[in-house]
């Protein structure tokens, strides 16, 4: 069940709310039923650390690692060279330093990527993780599908706040089947259908 504002915008021809909406029984329950406060862990959000993660995740020992992959797009434009590409994934990603990422949230910044891009950018990912990292994403139900850009937060264990992106993204919707063919070190773990979105979780093996 979710709560929308009347109020929208239309961005890059589709019409967005103006305000944030709230999207109950996400699947990072999953997640916060096995982690424990007196245990440490590290987070990747992709988000940029919105206001309502960082206040959930300050009641556990975590370490969040935050890169705003929207506000300063990070996304080579189409016909860069790989090796350019990666230069461009690399420099994002190098504030980790010498972390190791228990859970990543992509969020949809995958769908921003093609398909090369996207192995590219899961291939340097990969130097972060370890086996059993836990990943959550959204997919497409199909490579057609139209995905509006959202920035995610993380208000309760259950609950998930989007707000719309203003800006022009490139479009590159993945269906479950290709981000595991593209991330290649992935099996899927969960998935749950979402306004024509897939909420899905995986698992680094």
């Amino acid at each position: 069940m979710s709560a929308t504002s009347p109020l929208s915008a239309r961005v890059d021809g589709r019409s967005l709310p103006m305000q944030a909406t709230r999207e109950a029984g996400s699947l990072l329950v999953r997640w916060f039923d096995e982690l424990r406060t007196d245990e440490p862990f590290t987070v990747l959000d992709l988000a940029g650390g919105m206001p309502e993660t960082i206040a959930l995740l300050s009641d556990y020992r975590c370490r969040v690692y935050c890169a705003d992959l929207l506000d300063n797009l990070c996304v080579p434009p189409p016909g860069t060279d790989m090796a350019v590409a990666a230069a461009v994934f690399e420099d994002r990603l190098s504030f980790i330093g010498d972390g190791v990422i228990d859970y990543c949230l992509l969020w949809d910044y995958p769908n921003y990527l093609s398909f090369d891009q996207l192995r590219l950018f899961s291939r340097i990912l990969q130097g972060y993780l370890h086996l059993g990292s836990q990943i959550h994403m959204f997919t497409a139900m199909h490579a057609n599908q139209d995905m509006a850009p959202w920035r995610y937060s993380v208000a309760d264990p259950e609950t998930l706040v989007r707000r719309p992106v203003r800006r022009a993204m490139p479009g590159h919707p993945h269906s479950q089947a290709e981000i595991v063919d593209a991330m290649e070190y992935v099996r899927l773990d969960r998935g749950a259908l979402r306004d024509g979105r897939v909420e899905t979780l995986l698992e680094c093996i």
